[in-house]
């Protein structure tokens, strides 16, 4: 690697890095200026809602929504990461195409395979994220659907625990999704890998931060 695309590839992901550090920073300290604060405090009313009132029914086909989202991007992501080894093992050569505008990268061949693993990990890590979130969200759908008396009001608590971890789960799939993307232009040079994470970031702030309630800060 070259100095300046040590220094691209470092600063790509080292911002990456930050802006997530800065974002649970955010989740924790002002909750309610994030999209995921509010979206944790309306799964927990919502979990108090549906068992307090015995909505069974909106509880059955919220959760199925919830199973069969993460059922699609976990089978594609496996599916992409095992396409992907599946190229790195197959193909000789690399792709011609990639160097064409890799300014200040490297053109050595093992570096072409150690980005591919990275590339795979990301979707291995969004299959086993989105597993994770099908496995609580199964859990959920047992809870919830309980009658909340006396002895069992701690009932309420653990489906909304549950609840909250098959959500944290399936965001953490979809931000290896997301990571994917500069990855995959850091095949045509770290260049392309900074700007992606570039603008990554700027799209990411927008998706987590909800506008502010007009009257407060």
């Amino acid at each position: 690697m070259t100095i300046i695309e040590t220094i691209l590839v470092a600063a790509a992901f080292g911002l990456l890095a930050a802006y997530h550090l800065f974002l649970v920073r955010e989740v924790r300290l002002r909750p309610d200026r994030t999209a995921i604060g509010h979206a944790n405090r309306s799964r927990q009313i919502w979990v108090r809602n549906v068992m307090e009132e015995r909505r069974d029914i909106l509880a059955v086909q919220a959760l199925r929504n919830w199973n069969m989202a993460a059922s699609f991007l976990a089978s594609t992501s496996i599916l992409l990461a095992i396409g992907i080894l599946s190229f790195l093992i197959h193909s000789d050569d690399v792709p011609d195409i990639l160097y064409r505008l890799n300014f200040f990268g490297s053109r050595i061949e093992v570096y072409f395979t150690f980005k591919v693993l990275i590339l795979a990990l990301c979707f291995f890590a969004a299959f086993f994220s989105f597993s994770l979130a099908l496995r609580y969200f199964n859990h959920v759908s047992i809870d919830i659907t309980l009658p909340v008396t006396e002895d069992t009001r701690e009932t309420l608590g653990i489906a909304a625990a549950l609840f909250d971890r098959g959500a944290h789960h399936y965001t953490v799939g979809m931000r290896a999704y997301y990571l994917a993307i500069p990855v995959t232009f850091w095949f045509f040079g770290p260049i392309w890998l900074f700007i992606a994470a570039l603008a990554l970031i700027a799209i990411l702030y927008r998706l987590d931060h909800v506008p502010a309630t007009p009257g407060k800060v």
